[in-house]
């Protein structure tokens, strides 16, 4: 049973988004104010 509580965590992590990845994904550039605005964004929880 432990293994398949290692497998449902490892599946669940995986469908995580950094904010970085967001940010990059919807076209922002780092070092830009567009990019730093978008992880601020990402950061505030909803």
């Amino acid at each position: 049973m432990r293994w398949l509580l290692v497998v449902m965590t490892l599946a669940l992590l995986a469908g995580c988004a950094t904010a970085q990845e967001v940010c990059t994904k919807k076209g922002y550039d780092p070092g830009t104010d567009a990019y730093a605005k978008c992880m601020k964004q990402q950061s505030i929880p909803d």
